[in-house]
């Protein structure tokens, strides 16, 4: 065989391996939400008693799926402290903990900020000492330091871990999408919320992704495209407290003002209380000022209250 045709051989080689790691990907994908809920409802059905950590976090799980209350997100909350006080060895306990430390500052329901910044710093402090590379437990850590501007760096250091440590972990590239949007950016975090929704289509959390998207376009000043995907996003999810503000600064930039008025009366009703945070207060995750200026005029220019 000719080296030309060697070559060819090896290309050909080399497309059949990435055919297979993009099908590997796709079967992931599908199948990891599938256990989960397979996982959910055999912890529910468990009787009291006697139960270890995992069934623990499997029946605080769907809180953290779909947080629609506060008390859910308590109860949800406990579970995780009670698997961590089962097994202490345990890591996924600890992202998942963090993240109802994370819907509590979305959503902006009732806590003492500085006591769950503490305990975030105490979970990400353990999760260090286990070593342990586990992609969901760092895509978990890692977000919750950065979403509630407790250490960005180290978010940033975690999420690049959790890539490294698994490829194929779609939540991953949601969290490092989403600090690149944060960060003010555009193409690449939208290719990243693009490659998490590739790895895992049916992830409950699918609806921050399409979210995601639309911050994308919105700091390229796309802002047709910015309200359509956020239109995808609230369909998907129409209770997300954190997701709705965003959408109405979507809405307002594309000159949808109808539809930026619904979603403004969608949040006051599910959050009466809620108000335009100081420039500068530290009560969104967007590291950029400039993005952080635009983002907050737009929603002066709906009409939230401040």
């Amino acid at each position: 065989m000719s080296i030309c045709g060697a070559d060819r051989f090896d290309g050909a080689l080399d497309d059949i391996f990435d055919l297979q790691d993009s099908v590997t990907q796709l079967v992931v994908g599908a199948i990891s939400p599938e256990l989960d809920r397979a996982e959910i409802e055999r912890a529910r059905r468990r009787p009291s008693g006697n139960i270890d950590a995992v069934t623990e976090a499997y029946r605080g799980l769907p809180h953290v799926h779909w947080p629609t209350t506060p008390e859910n997100n308590d109860a949800a909350l406990q579970h995780f402290r009670n698997a961590i006080a089962l097994d202490p060895t345990f890591p996924r306990a600890y992202s998942t903990a963090a993240m109802c430390l994370v819907w509590r500052r979305a959503n902006r329901w009732p806590a003492d900020f500085a006591s769950d910044d503490a305990e975030l710093l105490r979970l990400a402090d353990r999760v260090k000492e286990l070593g342990t590379d586990d992609a969901p437990t760092l895509s978990g850590i890692d977000f919750a330091l950065f979403h509630n501007r407790v250490n960005f760096e180290a978010g940033i250091e975690m999420v690049d871990r959790a890539i490294r440590s698994n490829p194929n972990w779609a939540q991953a590239y949601n969290a490092r999408g989403w600090f690149r949007a944060w960060d003010g950016g555009s193409d690449e975090a939208i290719a990243d919320f693009e490659r998490s929704i590739r790895l895992s289509p049916r992830d409950p959390f699918t609806f921050t992704m399409m979210l995601g998207i639309a911050f994308g376009h919105f700091n390229a000043c796309r802002h047709a495209e910015a309200a359509i995907w956020a239109d995808r996003s609230i369909r998907s999810f129409p209770y997300f407290i954190g997701g709705l503000p965003t959408a109405i600064a979507f809405y307002v930039e594309a000159g949808r003002l109808e539809d930026a008025q619904t979603a403004k009366a969608d949040l006051l009703r599910l959050s009466p209380e809620w108000r335009i945070p100081p420039l500068g207060s530290g009560s969104l995750p967007i590291r950029s000022l400039e993005l952080n200026k635009k983002f907050r005029e737009a929603l002066l220019k709906a009409g939230l209250p401040e």
